[in-house]
């Protein structure tokens, strides 16, 4: 078996040599911790910011290191402008965010985090979005993507299912 070592990378690399050298020395693989979040690529409206996402994607390519993307949506990095709109309105900006991270990077990235951490139960950054509307919604924009989620979509019904019967 062969076993691939990685790393979240965040913008301490631009600044910090012998920790940068760590990466590409060892890491064969690099999760972008912060530069895809939700609060980074869209902290208000307007035009979606990947700028910090293209830079660390760039590293990655100079020193032949794959990435994965971190991740769509998280519960916790959603900014309160998107929290406070409506259901409707928040559908349709995740569709068309989701279509433009995924279509900005597709083929690109070696795998994604498609939504990290949606029902954790001590979660309070959740209460402001439906468990079932979020797999229903994710897994049309899966389907869309042609992005593989088996795994996710079983987990997702089994939680929701766990959460509708009360036992989380």
């Amino acid at each position: 078996m062969v076993f691939i070592f990685g790393a979240a990378c965040g913008p301490v690399i631009d600044n910090d040599a012998p920790y940068r050298q760590l990466y590409v020395d060892h890491a064969k693989i690099i999760t972008s911790d912060i530069a895809l979040k939700m609060s980074r690529v869209a902290p208000k409206a307007g035009p979606l910011q990947f700028e910090a996402a293209d830079h660390l994607h760039q590293f990655c390519l100079q020193h032949k290191i794959a990435m994965r993307g971190h991740c769509l949506i998280w519960n916790e990095w959603v900014p309160q402008w998107i929290k406070a709109m409506t259901n409707a309105e928040r559908e349709k900006f995740f569709d068309s965010y989701i279509d433009e991270v995924i279509g900005r990077y597709a083929g690109k990235f070696q795998s994604w985090d498609i939504v990290n951490e949606p029902f954790w139960p001590e979660s309070q950054g959740a209460r402001w979005l439906s468990p079932r509307s979020l797999v229903r919604h994710v897994r049309a924009k899966l389907r869309k993507t042609r992005v593989p989620a088996r795994w996710f979509r079983r987990q997702a019904h089994k939680v929701c299912a766990e959460r509708s019967a009360g036992r989380t």
